[in-house]
């Protein structure tokens, strides 16, 4: 039987379901605006690996999707943003990653001539 219904898709970038909480892009009350993408993914991989200590046995990312009303969640999420930002990105200017100096040339036996 037809139904006059119009039916929309959508891609799930972690902000629905918890078992997508890994690919999350944002998390409810975690602002990351601040951050480059580097720092940003950086601190998105810390918010999957690292346990709620609530009690809900999330992690934090999940727990922030789940219950984005939890206190414990929200301060350490904050947390790692802050650390995140102290974080310099490889390619800012006065960066602490030092040039590689170049190598002093080989020494490459001229060929010998044909007599």
């Amino acid at each position: 039987m037809p139904v006059p219904a119009k039916v929309e898709t959508f891609q799930d970038t972690g902000e629905v379901f918890l078992k997508h909480a890994d690919r999350a892009t944002m998390l409810p009350g975690v602002d990351t605006s601040k951050l480059t993408a580097e720092q940003r993914m950086a601190a998105l991989h810390k918010l999957n690996a690292e346990s709620c200590d609530c009690g809900c046995k999330y992690t934090l990312a999940q727990c922030r999707i789940y219950d984005p009303v939890c206190k414990i969640s929200k301060e350490r999420a904050a947390a790692i943003v802050k650390e995140a930002e102290k974080v310099p990105a490889k390619d800012a200017p006065g960066s602490t990653v030092e040039p590689v100096p170049p190598s002093a040339p080989a020494d490459v036996a001229k060929p010998r001539g044909r007599k």
